[in-house]
């Protein structure tokens, strides 16, 4: 369930924050259908906030591929099956970024 604060501020499912402050990376488990409209809408806000995003789902849907997103399913464990993120989080990487 998302949560809505205050004057339509939305809270990230997992925030995350480099230790002086600067990045900061959303990470938001997509649980339910959601229109490709309406994640590239939220992706821009993140991004407009400094903020980049990784969206995490079970589910095919298409906006795998239009946002930084990993499709994921447990098998003996839970593994990446579809991604078009790649992922770097050395001191000078880029986090969850759209490949």
């Amino acid at each position: 369930m998302e949560v809505v604060g205050p004057v339509g501020a939305r809270r990230a499912d997992v925030l995350a924050s480099s230790p002086d402050g600067v990045r900061r990376i959303a990470w938001e488990a997509q649980l339910s259908p959601i229109a490709d409209d309406d994640i590239r809408d939220r992706t821009a806000r993140y991004e407009s906030a400094d903020v980049e995003v990784c969206w995490v789902s079970p589910l095919w849907s298409g906006w795998i591929g239009t946002v930084p997103s990993i499709r994921v399913a447990k098998k003996s464990s839970l593994v990446v099956i579809d991604s078009v993120a790649e992922f770097d989080f050395s001191q000078d990487g880029g986090g969850c970024l759209r490949t």
